[in-house]
């Protein structure tokens, strides 16, 4: 007697195959964010001992018309620079809007001496709008002040790219990035800021890479000022 065996092949239904693919991309998403984030956190660690003249401090955005978490960490983190020596002066850079009557950078100008930074050590640069503009207006005054030794404060995820704008300028200038720690920051970043602040950078990189210059510098305007009026 013989015993016949019959296969049965399984057909995974459309919608399965669908969820795997989601569920794939999904872990792929969370592994690239964390090691990003890894990346970028011991890629801002400044060296021991540095001693530098100046640090120049990065808007980050506005909530309520207030200086929102993300600004409000990373001026903690050039508050403690302040505190600690590293550097003697603060430049608080960007955070112009078209329509305002106060800068970001003037906010935190204002914060900073409401913590108990002297006004002497303390400056302004109010009239950029976005990284680009803020390290472009920020060196000018750097050349004015005479600094030889800077240190860009800002998010470890945004320093990355502060340092590919950077890479390509001839800066005859020693320059240093310091970055608040994820674990140690506050106000703490959620894990959906996290995520947020990765997904932005990857998204603001690819299109600085991609587009056309002139397209880009036009389309990051109209977002940050609002549309451009002409007069007719």
């Amino acid at each position: 007697m013989s015993v016949v065996v019959t296969q049965i092949k399984y057909k995974e239904k459309p919608s399965v195959r669908w969820l795997n693919t989601l569920l794939g991309c999904i872990v792929i998403d969370i592994v690239f964010t964390i090691a990003f984030l890894v990346w970028s956190q011991y890629s801002a660690v400044m060296p021991d001992h540095i001693e530098a003249d100046g640090a120049v401090l990065l808007f980050a955005g506005l909530g309520n018309k207030q200086a929102n978490d993300e600004s409000q960490r990373r001026l903690n983190h050039a508050y403690n620079l302040y505190q600690n020596g590293t550097v003697k002066e603060i430049l608080s850079a960007g955070g112009y809007r078209r329509g305002s009557n106060l800068s970001g950078s003037a906010m935190y100008q204002q914060k900073l001496h409401g913590m108990g930074v002297p006004e002497n050590v303390l400056s302004v640069e109010g009239l950029s709008y976005d990284t680009q503009t803020n390290i472009i207006n920020a060196l000018s005054i750097i050349e004015d002040k005479h600094w030889k030794r800077i240190v860009f404060v800002s998010s470890p995820t945004h320093l990355m790219r502060v340092k590919h704008y950077l890479q390509h300028r001839n800066l005859e200038i020693e320059v240093y990035y310091s970055a608040y720690d994820y674990l140690q920051a506050q106000p703490k970043p959620g894990l959906l800021a996290l995520w947020y602040r990765v997904h932005s950078e990857w998204a603001i990189y690819l299109m600085y890479n991609v587009l056309d210059q002139e397209y880009f510098g036009r389309l990051v305007r109209t977002i940050r000022l609002g549309p451009e009026v002409t007069n007719v």
